[in-house]
């Protein structure tokens, strides 16, 4: 039983693996725009905010919420044809 359950695990991971890359990929870009961001919100020398470092920061936090979403949603289908078979 184990067995036939490593093999489905092993052919899940296979079957996932350019859309898994894909997904981390994204999430590591946004990271670092993000960090970035803040680096240079935080060090800026203005005194008024800097919308467009700001509409950046907003803009890749939403990037890591859909990637992040995106990868959650793929280990539900994972578990889920792991319970079907």
């Amino acid at each position: 039983m184990s067995s036939d359950k490593n093999a489905i695990i092993k052919e899940i991971i296979a079957l996932f693996r350019l859309e898994r890359y894909i997904y981390l990929g994204g999430i590591v870009i946004c990271l670092i725009i993000f960090i970035t961001s803040v680096i240079m919100i935080i060090f800026s020398a203005d005194e008024k905010p800097n919308y467009n470092n700001i509409s950046i920061l907003v803009t890749s936090f939403g990037g890591l919420g859909v990637f992040a979403g995106r990868i959650l949603k793929m280990f539900d289908r994972a578990m889920d044809s792991v319970d079907n078979k």
